[in-house]
């Protein structure tokens, strides 16, 4: 572990030589691209309070410092492309003005339950990443309109997103699902939903439910048909369902009724 410097200019000297640039504290944009990390020192960011936008990309990233729960201000944070980095320390929960969280393409296999705490997060990418499960605690995420989880270890559809009402849009693409709950069909504001490439066999009824759903993405599942509770579907106009076992009639059925919408 990275000692935890005890002024501003040992860790401006750590800045220099690790980042490539003198430590700015008033700086309110922060990008870090492909530089050889690891970690940061542990007070790191207790230096950078006015930050409004951070941006690690790339740099072989294995842990965050909990310091980062100090950046008050930020309203987007960005850490992607860190292969090692399993977790997210659970002061991330204190970043309460954030409104959006990209965590591509990392190697996260749980998120923290303070991530509750984020009430104000809008978009939140999990992409790529090695999750099996959701904390409870994300039910909280009442202003959440944009999930992204494609590309993850899910095996079982997480309930607690059927609790995110605000959602318009959620991709489950690229996961193990073998079904999806009957109560995905509380989610009244959703417009997108993408669940291609999994093992589902059906598609619950209650997606009926969906009044605003406007796109239906399924391709490289196993279905056999799609529910009838979306015949007449007034917003529905996209369905892809290609690459499943359903018959040329149903089909052919299925473009009557988006042609019918």
């Amino acid at each position: 572990m990275l000692k935890s410097f005890d002024s501003e200019e040992e860790l401006n000297k750590w800045n220099k030589k690790v980042i490539g640039k003198d430590l700015n504290t008033e700086e309110t944009f922060l990008v870090i691209d492909k530089k050889k990390i690891i970690e940061f020192p542990p007070c790191y960011f207790n230096y950078l309070q006015k930050l409004g936008d951070l941006c690690i990309f790339d740099c072989s990233l294995e842990k965050l410092p909990d310091s980062i729960g100090c950046l008050q201000y930020l309203d987007e944070c960005s850490i992607n492309i860190n292969p090692l980095l399993t977790e997210i320390p659970e002061t991330i929960g204190n970043l309460i003005s954030l409104n959006n969280l990209y965590l591509e393409e990392n190697g996260l296999v749980s998120l923290p339950n303070s991530i509750g705490n984020l009430t104000n997060l809008k978009f939140l990418n999990l992409k790529n990443n090695k999750i099996s499960n959701l904390p409870d605690s994300m039910s909280n995420l009442v202003n959440l309109n944009n999930l992204c989880l494609n590309d993850n270890d899910l095996s079982i559809y997480p309930n607690v997103i059927s609790n995110m009402l605000g959602l318009k849009k959620l991709d489950l693409s690229n996961n193990n699902l073998a079904q999806l709950d009957d109560n995905i069909g509380d989610l009244s504001s959703l417009v997108e939903l993408k669940i291609s490439n999994n093992e589902l066999t059906e598609i619950p009824s209650t997606i009926g439910n969906l009044n605003a759903l406007k796109k239906l993405y399924c391709n490289n599942n196993k279905l056999t048909n799609l529910p009838i509770t979306i015949k007449g579907h007034q917003e529905l106009w996209d369905i892809e369902c290609k690459y499943n076992q359903i018959s040329r009639d149903h089909m052919i059925e299925i473009s009557q009724w988006i042609l019918n919408n």
